[in-house]
Formats: C-alpha cells, sequence, structure tokens
C-alpha cells in the first residue's frame, strides 16, 4: 500500500466523513473489517454472538417482541444455536404495519428516527424507522 493510499485511508477519508456527520461509519468498518479474512466457523460465532444481542436487546426494549417472546416461551438468554430460534413466529408485514409503536425500541426517540418507506410493490407499503447512524452507514 502506497503513502497516498494511506494517507487517503486513515487521514483524509475520517476527516470527510467527520466533516459529513458520518463518523459513525468508521466504527462500523472497524468491527466488520475482521471478518473479511474469517474461517466459516470465526463467522458464525460472531453471527451467533450478534444475533444473541439483537434478541436480547428486543425483549427488553420492545413491548411487542417482550410480548411476543412471552408468548412462545422463548428466552433470548438462552439462544445457544441458530436451531433455538426456530419456535418463534414469523415477523409478518401485518404486524409491522399494526403494531409499529409497539415495535420500536424504548431506548429511541421517535422524534429522533427517520421514516423509510418501501414502494408497496406488494400493494401495501410499509413504513418502517432508522436512526441517524444507520442512515449514514447504508
Amino acid at each position: 500500500m502506497g503513502i497516498t493510499e494511506l494517507l487517503i485511508r486513515h487521514v483524509g477519508n475520517p476527516l470527510l466523513l467527520a466533516y459529513r456527520g458520518e463518523s459513525a461509519i468508521l466504527r462500523h468498518y472497524r468491527h466488520f473489517r475482521p471478518m473479511w479474512g474469517a474461517s466459516r466457523e470465526q463467522i458464525e460465532s460472531h453471527q451467533l454472538k450478534q444475533m444473541q444481542k439483537m434478541l436480547l436487546h428486543a425483549g427488553n426494549s420492545s413491548e411487542f417482541y417482550k410480548r411476543r417472546f412471552q408468548e412462545a416461551g422463548f428466552k433470548a438468554g438462552e439462544v445457544k444455536s441458530l436451531a433455538d430460534v426456530s419456535g418463534l413466529p414469523f415477523l409478518t408485514k401485518g404486524d409491522l404495519n399494526s403494531a409499529m409503536a409497539e415495535i420500536l425500541s424504548n431506548r429511541f426517540k421517535k422524534s429522533e428516527l427517520i421514516e423509510s418507506s418501501t414502494g408497496g410493490s406488494s400493494g401495501v407499503p410499509l413504513t418502517f424507522y432508522r436512526d441517524r447512524e444507520v442512515t449514514a452507514v447504508r
């Protein structure tokens, strides 16, 4: 790697992202960079850990998921493999359209989220929300 590429990657790009208010992208880059050369087993282990975090977050911060998990007898803290989530009911477009207020995490203020939607090619558009960090990374 030449000096120019090093300067762009480690100085220019971070400065540009900071100027745009998108420096969170660097955190995501550092998070995923080790996975680029990882073995299948390492990737699957990483995926399982991330899924465990996501399920715990959903069960702790969303009334919808808290109720859905209880109804299914599901304990997010006991997930040890992908097979452990097979008993969860599917989340449908109807669920999302009818219960979005309960689905949203209580760790975010709806007023601080960015509303997005699908084009409705299936007949009914789907409205969902992203935070600013996810929007910037996208």
